[in-house]
């Protein structure tokens, strides 16, 4: 935000329902909402390991909003980040 590189950020703050389905996941919760300097939405999953019931949400939003953008930031770039958790604040 201070670089104007993006409007704004939210923690948890949009579920996603997946109308119909009779087996879990019904929901999901992604971490971060960034919304650009377009106004254009992104949602960002950190995920530091994936499990099969994280890998059922994507698949599904993939599914059933197929417009909707997710990042998923996987242990590659969580282990590239975490290397400078010391100059970010609140880090974990």
């Amino acid at each position: 935000i201070a670089q104007n590189k993006i409007k704004s950020w939210e923690y948890e703050v949009d579920t996603f329902r997946f109308e119909g389905v009779k087996r879990g996941p019904y929901t999901y919760l992604p971490d971060f909402k960034v919304t650009g300097i377009d106004n254009k939405v992104v949602y960002h999953e950190v995920k530091g390991w994936m499990d099969s019931a994280s890998k059922g949400r994507l698949k599904r939003m993939k599914k059933f909003y197929p417009d909707i953008e997710v990042i998923v930031i996987g242990k590659l770039e969580y282990t590239a980040i975490s290397k400078w958790k010391a100059l970010i604040p609140n880090w974990e």
